[in-house]
């Protein structure tokens, strides 16, 4: 008797949980808008290799931070201070002491492109050995640099020195201070007494200026309290102040986006923006990224599923523009380093100029923030499941961009709460196995259920019409 009972209760239990919906997605309650302002890059169009302004244009970065142009554009006098403006005791005042050529031609392609820049102040990275470093070191006198700063400013946003009117949103002090000596081969006071002369210098002059920085490699608040009270001191507030994330856990890089902005509001820093201006999957630690090994290990770390080009870091950028959503981050750039059509860690290209699984990720993610703008509510029920849906303005069109981050799920089944009537779904596959496939689902009392060929993450593009 007792027998016949558990296999009773098995028998209901079984397929209840079967039709659970790991999403709902709540179409009649709106949740604030889609922001363009989250899908950045570190990546632009270079102005040597391979023409892949097509490729550029299919992702619709909003804006793009031009740290290590210098690095994907070599050979280049390009963006750094220091190539554009040589001759640290020269006159500032000056135009024939500044070469702004290489860099005017990149950010003009930049914005031909559809994009704009997001223009980092200082150095890229110098991976120069032991303790031997050139633009990293301490800046010797920071009131003349911050004038030669104010003359790069100038040229980009005012017309001076036959320049532009570029409407650059955003000027960053320097990159990673705390990756020392790579990036500030200086103690932590000395950069925080540079950086607030300059930001002070800076702000005098151009008050409507976003201006901040310093690009931290996390919200360390052993560098952002100091540098804070420090500006304080000068008069002056850092508009945003920026950071870096590489992992490979979605909650973790979320968390720290609240930390930053924790730390702003005890500071008395309300309405200083946090900028999450480098962010990338990471599985691991960074030795695995420089550390011998074979064939198989490579492919491993870079094709593999839970590989840097792989389904698992597709999957993990679609995550995070779902989350950044819920956190309280103004601005985010991908670290999607490297020369346009090759392959690089951080890019968008495997070897033989082939795109890997980031491109597509990344284009789906641009064609959803371009295309989509009235964003309603989206609750999930399961771990691994992230989603963004939204409306266009005229709530004519809709559309779902789903992450399945290592679930673990053979199909995910999605609850559509509120939706008016539509016409077909349009719907998109990314996965290990597939790049853009179209595809079928059924839609049954309001479940959607999305099928998929093994349990390794996937991500879907969900397009529909609605019916007037």
């Amino acid at each position: 008797m007792k027998k016949s009972i558990v296999f009773l209760l098995i028998f209901r239990l079984v397929p209840l949980f079967a039709e659970q919906a790991a999403l709902t997605i709540h179409f009649d309650q709106e949740n604030g808008v889609v922001k363009k302002s989250l899908h950045g890059s570190n990546y632009m169009p270079s102005i040597i290799g391979a023409d892949r302004d097509g490729d550029f244009r299919a992702m619709r970065f909003t804006c793009c931070r031009t740290h290590d142009q210098a690095l994907c554009n070599p050979g280049q006098r390009i963006v750094d201070t220091h190539f554009i403006f040589p001759r640290e005791d020269a006159d500032a005042a000056d135009p024939e002491n500044y070469y702004f050529a290489a860099t005017d031609h990149l950010l003009n392609t930049l914005n031909r492109n559809g994009s704009t820049a997001y223009y980092r102040l200082g150095t890229s990275i110098e991976n120069t050995a032991g303790t031997v470093h050139f633009n990293t070191l301490p800046v010797r006198d920071a009131r003349r640099y911050a004038k030669i700063l104010a003359g790069i400013i100038r040229h980009y946003n005012y017309g001076w020195a036959e320049g532009f009117k570029m409407a650059i949103p955003y000027w960053e002090i320097w990159g990673e201070p705390n990756n020392i000596p790579y990036l500030w081969a200086g103690t932590k006071e000395e950069f925080i007494s540079f950086f607030a002369t300059v930001l002070q210098h800076l702000k005098t002059e151009f008050p409507d200026e976003k201006i901040g920085g310093p690009g931290l490699t996390w919200p360390d608040p052993e560098w952002i309290r100091p540098l804070l009270a420090e500006c304080r001191k000068r008069g002056v507030t850092p508009d945003f102040i920026s950071f870096h994330t590489y992992v490979d856990k979605p909650e973790v890089m979320a968390h720290l986006v609240k930390d930053c902005r924790a730390i702003l509001d005890a500071a008395g820093c309300r309405e200083t923006e946090v900028h999450l201006n480098e962010w990338h999957y990471l599985r691991g630690k960074w030795a695995e990224l420089t550390a011998e090994m074979d064939e198989a290990g490579y492919d491993d770390l870079t094709r593999g599923v839970s590989g840097v080009w792989g389904i698992d870091s597709a999957a993990f950028n679609v995550a995070m523009i779902a989350l950044f959503h819920d956190v309280p981050l103004d601005v985010a750039c991908y670290y999607g380093f490297g020369i346009s059509g090759n392959a690089g860690t951080w890019g968008f290209y495997r070897h033989g100029r082939k795109k890997n699984k980031n491109f597509y990720s990344m284009k789906m993610i641009g064609e959803f923030v371009d295309s989509y703008s009235r964003r309603v509510r989206c609750e999930s029920a399961a771990p691994g499941i992230y989603a963004l849906a939204a409306f266009t303005a005229d709530r004519s069109r809709g559309a779902i961009l789903l992450s399945d981050y290592r679930s673990k799920l053979g199909s995910v089944k999605l609850q559509l709460a509120g939706l008016p009537e539509i016409r077909d779904f349009e719907i998109v596959r990314l996965d290990q196995n597939h790049d853009e496939k179209k595809e079928t689902a059924e839609f049954k009392n309001g479940i959607l259920t999305l099928n998929k060929d093994n349990v390794d993450s996937a991500v879907w593009l969900i397009r529909f019409d609605v019916a007037r």
